[in-house]
């Protein structure tokens, strides 16, 4: 798509009068700005607030900005269908990022075995680990987006603890494991 804005990052300091907003009134603006390029109904909102002390040139002890992520969610689980704008307690638009907002756009449902997700993790978690290490894992978040080849892709964060054979002392490991689901 040529002529799309889609990521911004700005912080103009000329003429600057700091008058701040409450975290509410952030989000208001922040979804105006949003709405301008998705659907708010679609997207689910996280905020994140951000603090930055001793900023003299900005004549205030601590700046904060909130930081919105918008996230489209399907069957519960969320995707890389998202947008995120980040506004000042000052009012002022710090940053926003559309790269990614309209990934699934129109997909309502998506069909995919979860045991077969659960076996795909298994067989992996086999290969590297079974003949060096004991290990426990749990498949904790989970995240759809697609391959480069535009194969439906379900990432999922697996922790794990593993126990060398020739010692009891645990390491613990985070692992993103893909399996294409469509």
């Amino acid at each position: 798509m040529t002529g799309f804005l889609f990521n911004v990052w700005a912080l103009d300091m000329s003429d600057y009068q700091y008058v701040p907003i409450t975290s509410d009134e952030a989000q208001i603006k922040a979804e105006e700005i949003a709405s301008q390029y998705i659907e708010l109904e679609d997207y689910v909102v996280t905020k994140e607030k951000m603090s930055y002390t001793d900023i003299s040139e900005m004549n205030c002890d601590e700046y904060v900005s909130y930081k919105f992520k918008f996230i489209r969610h399907i069957c519960g689980v969320p995707t890389m269908d998202r947008a995120r704008v980040t506004i000042g307690n000052d009012g002022r638009l710090i940053s926003f990022s559309f790269s990614t907002a309209g990934l699934f756009s129109g997909k309502e449902n998506i069909d995919f075995d979860e045991k077969e997700v659960e076996l795909s993790i298994a067989e992996k978690m086999k290969e590297l680990f079974d003949s060096k290490y004991k290990y426990e894992y749990t498949q904790e978040k989970k995240l759809l987006t697609y391959t480069s080849k535009g194969e439906l892709l379900l990432v999922s964060e697996v922790r794990a603890v593993l126990i060398p054979e020739k010692t009891d002392s645990p390491v613990n490991v985070v692992l993103m494991m893909g399996t294409v689901v469509g």
